[in-house]
């Protein structure tokens, strides 16, 4: 019998392992994954072998050659174009006469291959699978049988809802000639997707055989750390290169090991490698042939693959190195971290947990490397989170990672389109709008070039210049440390996920255009933008009674942008305006979240000092407010946004308003109250705007401070907010403290509670079983409601907590609402 190898894959999953290799050339114990299949076939007498390539093709032929030194013969079939797995089979129809295997070049099995010929022959099959049982089926495809193993149902990488079983097809098959038949010619086709459905369909004899063997699908570098370990307990029969000289630990012809050097089984040692004195190899390593560990280093659960050098001093844990790596004294390397072939680790260097280092980088001594590393510096995998782009500035968000993000932008928009972009007034938002900047005209796109504007007032300056988008960048108050990054549409909104996703997948694949030097975009500097922003500020808020209240006002800029227009616009209106911090000082920056309740007091004091009617403090950015009353009491973001509300809604004779499941239900009583509707919406900037947009709803905004009108503008605006709310205690002749004391009361809670991602779902999943017969809301999170209470656990889509909201008669109701709940999350996780 005739086997057929698919060794085409690219290993997409297993990169940087697999940039310079296909990965049936990924080692495995010291050898290639497919030599050890070459040698399972052999020992069940397959020995013709057919071996279809696509990805880096040479690779293995160099490697097998014509087969004579794996006792096979060789024939090779490259593939200009992907053809699926049953396509690259149909490619070879005219050599197969008759019953034929088809085995996955890129899995680690000793099941035996013997018994499913045997099996498919005796029932008579056109086709049989070969099966294998799984913990977690929803990577493959899954069958059910009846007892005689004929295959009643097919399904292709299931869903949970979908999984009707935990018994997976391994891509190892035995099939009849005429099982092609069904296959198109020269077309993409697959086994699993496309053949064995339409055979289940044409009632063909379609067979499974459950193999008891070992098999694992290398498709992460998770389980190619765990199939080593395997391979290492003798969980799976493999020829490991080299003498067991004890149980499990195998050294290679040429192995030195100086000294007092410590080894503990399980463990491999390639051949010719050299570990010098004191250096400590601990169980489940492995060690390829021709690496020079160094003394007093450490290698713990670590694969070290050919032609490495450990420095002195280094120590691994847990992680993998490509060939021909050379690390330098006192290298740390931690769990999960993959090093790619030849590159240089500079002393004292670390990489951290997870991270992936690409093909011949260097590493400069003493740095810490807490992101990927491909073509420079590298992003997390989904680049955008519920309030754009964040990062650490000059760590995670360079010039470099700048000059890219602006490039995928513009190649997203497309050549000869424009963009507004401004900034805050912090210099490191200067910087990054620079290279953001760069990346833009890099790629064909012209930039209107702000320079420091509010984010309200870049959102209207792309729609009154006509722009194709915007570009808002910013230092978030809450970390200095950190630069903020939003992108906005023709419509002046933040970008919706589907178009983020599309940045990201430019971003990543970095299929970014080129442009001749004749097409590189031009920069403007466009005047006007605060003039436009003031008339239309100026039309939508009631001047002439604002005018007769003459307000007295104590504002607070945190020194950020709004500066440029909010102090003189609401002297427009007729207030007497006090500032504070109204300085657009680089080198100061605005105000942090750290010194807020600093600035609240400040205001306060003022505000009492002066006989104001309010304390208004806007963001760095002008997107948000907070406020002090007339006798210097705070106003929680949860009361403003329901005095808002009432008061939007009072004017407007009801409508629709748009909060998120996180504000309080007090909303929904006010609105109630002026015949209004509450719309709840998902947590994030754009789910807000967009509800706002389909619901045509007359206000949105969230506990925060971020408010919405969008009879003005569809986006946050601390500007507008701050004049909305001089023109309803204008319009109402009372003092705020008295229309605070108006609303119902209630009480709010919030805590976070530390939450591996992989215990996620299945907590998730637990509380919506323990909770089935409550009154429960799943838009975003899960929301319990009690008869007078409600609690939501939300789990954040950036970083592993839950986000715990709960809301109650009294705070010491909220306050055991959560507690409860945080204790029984951490129940679940210990």
């Amino acid at each position: 019998m005739r086997a057929i190898v698919l060794a085409g894959g690219q290993g997409t999953r297993l990169r940087p392992l697999t940039t310079a290799r296909p990965k049936p050339m990924v080692p495995v114990a010291n050898r290639p994954m497919m030599e050890h299949i070459l040698e399972l076939l052999s020992a069940h007498r397959f020995n013709d072998l057919l071996i279809t390539l696509q990805y880096l093709p040479d690779v293995i032929r160099n490697y097998f050659g014509d087969g004579s030194d794996f006792g096979s013969k060789i024939t090779y079939s490259i593939e200009e174009k992907p053809l699926g797995t049953a396509g690259s089979v149909k490619r070879l129809e005219q050599l197969l006469e008759g019953t034929f295997l088809v085995f996955s070049g890129d899995v680690v099995t000793d099941i035996n291959l013997s018994e499913v010929v045997k099996f498919h022959k005796k029932n008579g099959a056109i086709a049989t699978i070969t099966l294998t049982r799984v913990p977690n089926p929803l990577e493959y495809g899954i069958v059910i049988m009846n007892e005689e193993g004929r295959i009643e149902n097919f399904l292709e990488k299931p869903s949970w809802g979908e999984v009707f079983s935990d018994t997976i097809n391994t891509g190892i098959y035995v099939l009849e000639p005429e099982a092609l038949k069904y296959v198109k010619r020269g077309q993409e086709f697959d086994f699993s997707k496309q053949l064995f459905p339409l055979l289940l369909k044409q009632g063909e004899a379609l067979y499974g055989y459950t193999s008891t063997g070992y098999w694992c699908d290398i498709g992460n570098i998770q389980q190619y750390l765990q199939t080593h370990r395997d391979v290492l307990s003798k969980k799976v029969k493999l020829k490991i290169p080299g003498k067991e000289i004890e149980d499990s630990l195998w050294v290679g012809d040429g192995a030195l090991l100086h000294g007092d050097v410590s080894v503990k089984a399980p463990a491999i040692i390639g051949r010719t490698s050299h570990i010098h004195g004191g250096a400590k190899i601990e169980e489940f390593s492995v060690i390829g042939d021709d690496v020079l560990i160094d003394k007093d280093a450490s290698v713990k659960r670590s694969i070290i693959w050919n032609n490495a050098f450990v420095g002195p001093s280094s120590d691994l844990v847990g992680c993998i190195i490509g060939e021909k790596c050379n690390f330098r004294a006192n290298v740390t390397v931690l769990e999960d971290a993959v090093v790619a072939d030849e590159c240089i680790l500079g002393q004292g260097s670390m990489i951290k947990p997870g991270i992936r280092i690409w093909p011949g980088k260097m590493i400069e001594a003493g740095s810490t490397v807490s992101m990927d590393l491909r073509w420079g510096m590298r992003w997390m995998k989904n680049l955008f989170g519920l309030w754009g782009l964040t990062g650490l500035s000059n760590i995670e968000i360079t010039p470099e990672f700048a000059a890219k993000l602006g490039a995928a932008y513009g190649t997203f928009l497309g050549k000869k389109t424009k963009v507004v972009v401004g900034r805050d007034t912090h210099t490191v938002s200067r910087m990054i709008k620079r290279a953001l900047t760069a990346g833009l005209n890099s790629v064909g796109v012209s930039t209107y070039n702000l320079r420091i504007m509010p984010a309200p007032l870049i959102r209207c300056a792309v729609r009154s210049y006509g722009a194709d988008g915007g570009v808002s960048v910013r230092v978030p108050q809450i970390d200095p440390s950190s630069v903020n990054i939003q992108f906005f549409d023709s419509w002046g909104i933040n970008l919706d996920r589907k178009c983020e996703k599309k940045i990201e997948d430019i971003f990543f694949k970095e299929d970014i255009r080129r442009v001749f030097p004749d097409e590189v975009g031009e920069i403007t500097y466009p005047v006007g933008a605060v003039e436009y922003y003031r008339d239309g500020a100026l039309k939508f808020i009631d001047r002439r009674i604002l005018e007769d209240a003459k307000l007295e006002v104590v504002l607070d800029c945190a020194n950020g942008s709004s500066s440029v227009i909010a102090p003189s616009l609401l002297e427009m209106l007729g207030c007497r305006v006090t500032s504070l911090n109204a300085r657009m000082d680089e080198q100061l920056g605005p105000t942090s979240f750290e010194g807020m309740p600093k600035t609240l007091s400040r205001i306060a004091s003022v505000v009492r000092a002066v006989g104001a009617d309010v304390g208004i403090a806007i963001d760095g950015h002008g997107d948000r407010i907070l406020l002090v009353d007339e006798r210097g009491n705070t106003i929680s973001g949860e009361t403003a946004l329901a005095l808002f509300a009432k008061s939007i809604l009072e004017k407007a004779k009801g409508g629709k308003i748009v909060i998120p499941v996180t504000a309080s239900r007090i909303v929904d009583d006010v609105a109630k109250t002026q015949g209004g509707e509450v719309c709840r919406t998902k947590v994030g900037a754009y789910p807000l705007l967009d509800s706002i947009l389909r619901e045509q709803a007359v206000f949105g905004g969230e506990e925060g401070g971020g408010l919405v009108f969008p009879g003005f503008m569809l986006g946050y605006d601390g500007i507008i907010s701050a004049a909305k709310l001089l023109e309803t205690l204008a319009t109402s002749e009372a003092d705020l403290s008295e229309l605070v004391g108006q609303l119902p009361s209630f009480f709010m809670t919030q805590e976070k509670v530390q939450c591996p991602w992989e215990f996620r779902g299945k907590i998730m999943r637990d509380l919506l079983e323990e909770v089935r017969d409550r009154h429960v809301d799943t838009m975003d999170g899960i929301k319990i409601f009690y008869d007078s209470s409600w609690i939501l656990l939300l789990p954040s889509p950036e970083e592993p907590v839950f986000n715990i909201y709960a809301e109650a008669p009294s705070k010491e109701e909220a306050e055991t609402l959560v507690h409860q709940y945080t204790d029984k999350i951490r129940g679940m996780i210990g």
